[in-house]
């Protein structure tokens, strides 16, 4: 993108920033890690959603059993 201009960011998930890794001026690149975000706020959603993805992925495997 060319300098001057200025392209809006929008995060995949939203909390505190921690640390900004980039400053104005810095070339990036697809994929650079802009900024950090404290995951405090987020574990216990991560821990969740991992939960959940155990008892899907069981419950497959119980579907699949099923079927054989």
């Amino acid at each position: 993108m060319p300098a001057g201009e200025v392209k809006v960011l929008q995060p995949l998930t939203t909390g505190v920033v921690r640390e900004i890794r980039v400053r104005e001026g810095d070339f990036v690149h697809a994929g650079d890690v802009l900024m950090e975000i404290d995951p405090s706020d987020t574990a216990p959603e991560l821990e969740s959603m991992r939960a959940d993805l155990q008892r899907v992925e069981l419950d497959i495997a119980r579907l699949r059993a099923l079927l054989e």
